[in-house]
């Protein structure tokens, strides 16, 4: 506390910490990722980090700045556990498409040195994540015209002038995207996501935990995984997982040593998911999980 303390208590700090603030009131996810473009003098990124569970990872072409940044963050106590700094020019961010819960810039004000607009909503999540772009010396017709190269029209309603002028956006889920909330597709078996947008080959979004390790054997058949708005609903061996499914976050997990189901040919699936629950039949009673939290 005391490192951390002395490594971002300097004034010229004091927005950067503030931002994060408001950034971190706004942010929809409790865990997942941040991406923050545009490394400052760190404290935005320490900021986030000690306010919210999401990891941030922060991206600046310019080497010194990096350097600056990560010793900074290293010597405040988080950098490579809750933050990670990387030089990688802005247009051409080396993520794939709709990692980060949160994207954050305090150096877009349409200017050469700005991320590009379609870059930054090519790697935002649907269902809700978080775009919180501008800067203090950002103006809302620069962001309005910087927006508007990558197609995109803001809302009156998606600006916070507080303190600079940001827009900030909630994504919506994609157009024509499907879900699984019931064992076979839906309520009345279908066998059809109804998804529009998946057509020909496909490639690996994500890939990690839960991992086979908590998986039981695909012999006994058992329950398939649900999702529902943006969310995947994972069980395995008498452990539930409830991660994002854009980008793999496990969101939460919990054990349940009574709770098993399998030979799914011959019986009906104990789960079903709506766009805020997962329903769960365990006995004689049904378990309402929040969805986002796990409570």
């Amino acid at each position: 506390a005391h490192r951390a303390t002395h490594a971002f208590a300097e004034k010229q700090d004091e927005p950067e910490l503030a931002l994060a603030s408001r950034v971190a009131l706004a942010a929809p996810a409790g865990a997942g990722y941040c991406l923050v473009l545009g490394a400052g003098r760190g404290a935005l990124a320490y900021g986030l980090a000690q306010q919210t569970d999401m990891q941030v990872i922060v991206v600046d072409p310019d080497p010194g700045r990096v350097a600056a940044a990560r010793e900074a963050l290293d010597d405040a106590g988080v950098y490579g556990d809750g933050v990670s700094v990387m030089r990688a020019d802005y247009d051409a961010l080396p993520f794939g498409p709709y990692f980060a819960n949160v994207v954050v810039s305090a150096t877009a004000d349409g200017g050469s040195a700005s991320p590009a607009a379609a870059e930054v909503y090519r790697v935002l999540r649907p269902y809700g994540g978080l775009a919180y772009v501008g800067g203090d010396d950002a103006s809302r017709a620069d962001l309005t015209t910087w927006l508007g190269k990558a197609g995109i029209t803001p809302s009156d309603d998606e600006w916070d002038v507080a303190d600079g002028v940001y827009w900030t956006h909630s994504r919506p889920a994609l157009p024509g995207a499907g879900e699984w909330s019931h064992q076979y597709g839906s309520a009345n078996n279908t066998a059809c996501s109804e998804d529009e947008l998946l057509r020909g080959d496909v490639d690996v979004l994500w890939f990690g935990r839960p991992g086979p390790r908590p998986m039981p054997d695909r012999g006994p058949r058992n329950p398939a995984p649900l999702s529902t708005d943006g969310r995947l609903f994972v069980q395995g061996n008498r452990v539930f997982f409830g991660m994002d499914a854009y980008n793999g976050a496990v969101l939460w997990s919990f054990q349940a040593p009574h709770i098993r189901r399998s030979n799914m040919p011959r019986a009906s699936s104990n789960q079903t998911a709506a766009d805020d629950y997962l329903y769960l039949a365990a006995g004689p009673h049904c378990y309402g999980i929040n969805a986002q939290t796990g409570a």
